[in-house]
């Protein structure tokens, strides 16, 4: 979700943002022109500002997730195969299974706290969940979507996630905390942007930056039942934690965090001020055994989780390319992609309350249980400058 909706936010986002201009933390902030600077300086320029990820390790140097798309002056790059929306949903949703990860991205430029947030980290990644599949293991993963509940059928992907409030946020809690959602239906619901930009950000969304998702797959994990014991004993542990809206200003700051002289820099979870979502991620992958405990899970941030780091899973255990998809970026392109038309396009809502969303997803339908994920179209390093 965009970071603008963080009621808290970091101090040093606070900090940048202040000035730039004031932020409402209910009412969406006004637009921002583009950096159009040749050496991307503007702080618009997010994730491609020349100056972005200074903060962090140099290449190869993290304890956590080792750099492996540079730094700084260079744009970040992505390992990833892109595919087309419908082909997107006909064979890559139906290949996640639990313990994978989707990569939410929220584009850069209208908000300010996504633009310092996308800065920091140098990555498109602003969000990751876990994905959680009941039919991986029916008797063990009994947890099912937390609004809609039984009707989704249990072949269906779901996601696992701690969310904010706000557009495209929590839609349990209206502070944020954990939420579980069929998959098809947040993705499809995330990526129309034309559904959910506020109408005092934009009457016409298609000048908006378009959001979009990726997904990757574990390899060399074995889903056994004691893998989803351990899966569903610790999503229950942080059944009721809040959504941490105050995170550590040292998270993306951890430039020397690997010299004994700067352990104080090493944030240390606070479980009463609750998650974002990288450290929830971070929970569960602990819990069932693929990271290290000795780490902290408040160091986790959404990047660690793509290809622009190498995230260090233990006994073997590797996160697969990037399978990406882009949302519609025009009405004509959004009714393609089987958005239904919209009867008034100024109604617009921070996060559907329909059981299929905005795209009109069919829950009670099964999904074919792929165990494989598909043969990527020739992925490559790519530049998303």
């Amino acid at each position: 979700v965009p970071a603008s909706r963080c009621k808290g936010s970091w101090r040093l986002v606070l900090l940048l943002d202040s000035l730039m201009a004031p932020l409402s933390p209910t009412a969406a902030p006004p637009a921002r022109t583009p950096c159009k600077c040749a050496w991307r300086c503007c702080l618009s320029a997010g994730e491609d500002n020349c100056l972005s990820g200074a903060c962090i390790d140099g290449p190869c140097c993290d304890q956590y997730a080792p750099n492996q798309s540079c730094c700084c002056c260079y744009a970040p790059r992505y390992y990833q195969a892109q595919y087309g929306f419908t082909e997107f949903f006909d064979h890559v949703l139906p290949c996640l299974h639990t313990g994978d990860v989707i990569l939410a991205c929220w584009p850069k430029g209208e908000y300010p706290g996504t633009n310092v947030s996308l800065f920091m980290g140098h990555s498109r990644s602003t969000h990751v969940g876990f994905i959680y599949r009941p039919s991986d293991c029916p008797d063990v993963l009994t947890s099912r979507d937390l609004v809609f509940g039984s009707p989704v059928n249990n072949t269906r992907p779901l996601i696992a996630q701690f969310q904010s409030g706000g557009e495209q946020g929590n839609r349990v809690k209206k502070d944020g905390g954990l939420d579980i959602v069929d998959a098809e239906t947040f993705m499809k619901d995330y990526l129309d942007k034309f559904s959910h930009t506020p109408l005092n950000l934009a009457q016409d969304p298609t000048v908006v930056n378009t959001p979009s998702i990726s997904v990757r797959f574990l390899r060399n994990v074995q889903r056994d039942r004691a893998f989803c014991e351990a899966v569903q004993r610790t999503l229950t542990q942080d059944w009721n934690l809040p959504f941490n809206i105050n995170p550590s200003p040292f998270t993306y700051i951890d430039c020397c965090q690997n010299l004994p002289c700067c352990g104080c820099m090493v944030v240390n979870p606070s479980l009463k001020a609750g998650f974002i979502c990288s450290e929830f991620v971070g929970q569960m992958y602990e819990g069932i055994g693929l990271l290290s405990k000795k780490n902290s899970i408040a160091q986790y941030v959404p990047n660690q989780f793509d290809t622009t780091r190498r995230l260090l899973l233990l006994d073997g255990v590797q996160l697969t390319e990037e399978y990406h998809v882009v949302g519609p970026a025009t009405y004509a392109q959004r009714a393609a992609d089987g958005y239904p038309e919209m009867a008034n396009r100024d109604q617009r809502q921070c996060v559907s309350t329909n059981p299929g969303g905005f795209w009109g997803v069919d829950i009670s339908k099964p999904i074919l249980d792929l165990l494989a994920p598909p043969a990527s179209p020739a992925p490559q390093m790519l530049s998303m400058e």
